[in-house]
């Protein structure tokens, strides 16, 4: 069964199940990451961790979504400084979103705001703006 239909279903002790099974015969970073999805939808907020941190290792931390799945996990578990960490952590990334690294920023920012880090949130508002241009206007 495919894994990722598994989880669109709603089946996801299955899914975690299935990529566990599959993990015994070969290494697939696809599937683990949909595994960290099962999870996240089970609630199982230090798998999540221990899962996002196995995939950073073997990936040497090239994607940046894997960060961002790493800090939310922690962010679950209220381990807010752990979650702020791995999101800055993951700017070092070769592959970042489409937009240039918004993602990690509007992450960085929504935590600044949360925490009331204020200076932080003014260093995080600047390197937005830099990412997303203004409108010109006509």
């Amino acid at each position: 069964m495919n894994i990722w239909n598994l989880i669109t279903e709603g089946n996801f002790e299955e899914a975690v199940k299935a990529v566990d099974d599959q993990s015994k015969t070969e290494e697939n970073l696809f599937n683990l990451r949909n595994k960290l999805y099962a999870l996240f939808h089970l609630n199982r907020y230090q798998d999540c961790v221990t899962l996002s941190l196995i995939i950073i290792d073997r990936d040497n931390g090239q994607v940046d979504s894997d960060f961002i799945f790493l800090g939310i996990a922690y962010w679950a578990l209220g381990e807010y400084q752990n979650a702020i960490s791995s999101w800055a952590s993951g700017e070092q990334s070769l592959y970042t979103d489409a937009a240039g690294g918004v993602e990690l920023q509007l992450l960085l920012l929504f935590a600044a705001i949360k925490t009331g880090d204020i200076k932080g949130g003014k260093v995080i508002r600047r390197k937005l703006e830099k990412l997303v241009p203004k409108k010109k206007k006509t």
